[in-house]
């Protein structure tokens, strides 16, 4: 049964793996994760329905799918109380597979897609509500995660990475929630003391964003982290050098200091960008990292469409 599902599947174009029993799928799953398990109801010692309730909580990444000889409404419903995709009955139609497995994928798609929405507009409100501590940035962190994830692009990482960067970069600053309203706001210099303080910000926001669970809470930790990192070990929080930056850190120090100096901000006027770009380049390799400058240069033309698109204020 499972050779012949394989079969029908393969032809369609997926790519599938067979286990015997709950053991062998999870060891395959711990192994790699999957979209969707096609799983039998009767599998020997233990239920498939066991099974998928386990995996819930093990693998949420992988939806399921029952395929069974029980014809008992009982146990559909046990089915999709645990929130299976489907509920196909055997001797199972070719027209029938292919249906229910299509129907299971673009389902998970569209609610990875409504989460991944959700994701985004909590971290980008998340990412708003430091910037408005700061009301000189418009939108700053906008612009500065678009320019991260153009940047990534260049340096050919992989999408699923580029959009990671783009996320997580929203929330560099996010430190600064612990920096009183009397140093963000005030347009007088910033005494030594006071700049102790705002240059604490990176490992306030490490502290808030570290140790979720979330990979892509820890990312922005890392890159909240190590934004202002510079390559010769003149940057802080402590002094990092080259590689020991995160590549992310290193794409992120680029982006910030590009749009911080094409700002208007109460302590300068913004610098025309090709002003901006020799300021960076004359930090090759003391400041930041060659390759993502040259990275940065290469995608002048979408640096710039963000540049001049992304403007105003916080949320407008």
């Amino acid at each position: 049964m499972r050779a012949l599902l394989r079969a029908l599947l393969e032809r369609r174009g997926h790519t599938c793996r067979e286990a015997a029993d709950g053991r062998e799928a999870r060891r395959l799953l711990d192994e790699r994760p999957a979209e969707l398990l096609l799983c039998d109801v009767t599998l020997g010692p233990e239920s498939g329905l066991d099974v998928v309730r386990d995996l819930r909580g093990s693998h949420p990444e992988t939806v399921a799918l029952m395929i069974s000889g029980i014809e008992d409404q009982d146990v559909w419903e046990a089915a999709l109380e645990l929130g299976c995709y489907g509920y196909l009955t055997k001797p199972v139609a070719e027209s029938a597979l292919a249906i229910g497995v299509a129907n299971a994928l673009r389902r998970r798609q569209l609610e990875r897609n409504v989460l991944a929405s959700a994701y985004e507009e909590t971290v980008r409100r998340l990412a708003l509500a430091a910037e408005y501590r700061d009301v000189e940035t418009g939108r700053h962190v906008e612009r500065m995660s678009s320019y991260c994830a153009i940047v990534a692009r260049g340096l050919g990482l992989d999408e699923e990475r580029c959009e990671a960067i783009r996320l997580a970069s929203l929330l560099h600053d996010v430190g600064k929630l612990a920096i009183p309203d009397s140093i963000l706001r005030t347009p007088d210099p910033l005494d030594d003391a006071e700049w102790v303080q705002v240059r604490r910000h990176p490992e306030h926001g490490h502290r808030l964003l570290a140790g979720s669970g979330s990979s892509l809470l820890d990312l922005a930790a890392v890159i909240a982290l190590t934004h202002h990192e510079r390559v010769n070990g003149t940057g802080y929080p402590r002094g990092l050098r080259g590689d020991e930056i995160p590549l992310e850190g290193r794409i992120a120090a680029v982006a910030d200091v590009f749009d911080a100096l094409t700002s208007e901000r109460v302590y300068q006027a913004a610098h025309p960008a090709d002003d901006a770009r020799a300021i960076l380049e004359a930090g090759r390799g003391t400041l930041f990292d060659p390759a993502v400058l040259d990275a940065f240069h290469a995608a002048r033309d979408e640096i710039e469409a963000v540049r001049v698109s992304v403007v105003g204020a916080p949320g407008t």
